[in-house]
């Protein structure tokens, strides 16, 4: 059986790593690497304790539709995870992740190891039951942020 979870994150930065970061993950988890077929990529937070967003991510109000507020659970049985769970799953090196943003959103910056299929009518006819052989899929979309596919 195949359960959907959607992954809640905020944005994940991939960085140079940093000999000993003192603005961890968490207490025990100072950042993550992820192997891809670029090579090692360091998931971290940024080091400086004083760093905001600026730009387009640090606007409040945005016009809805389109960038409305949307439900912690998108469907029925599709469970919520949050960033260090979809941390975890990122160091199976059998789990797949598809960011179905457009080409020029997914070359500003995507999870680390994510491979493009912008979304569109190909992305909404994907035939999950032909993943079964995969531990996890993750798909990602602008909205909702992401579903993950995992065997229960």
């Amino acid at each position: 059986m195949k359960t959907f979870t959607t992954a809640f994150s905020a944005a994940l930065i991939a960085g140079a790593a940093q000999a000993d970061p003192t603005l961890g993950i968490t207490k025990s988890m100072p950042q993550v690497t992820v192997q891809t077929e670029s090579g090692p990529q360091v998931i971290d937070r940024v080091q400086d304790p004083s760093n905001e967003i600026t730009g387009q991510w640090a606007r409040t109000s945005r016009q809805c539709p389109e960038f409305c507020i949307q439900a912690m659970s998108p469907a029925p049985g599709v469970s919520t995870i949050g960033e260090l769970e979809l941390l975890e799953m990122l160091q199976d090196p059998g789990s797949v992740v598809v960011d179905s943003r457009t080409p020029d959103w997914f070359q500003g910056g995507t999870i680390p190891g994510a491979i493009n299929f912008a979304s569109g009518p190909r992305c909404r006819s994907i035939d999950f039951e032909r993943t079964s052989e995969l531990p996890s899929v993750v798909v990602l979309s602008a909205w909702p942020n992401a579903i993950l596919m995992s065997e229960v």
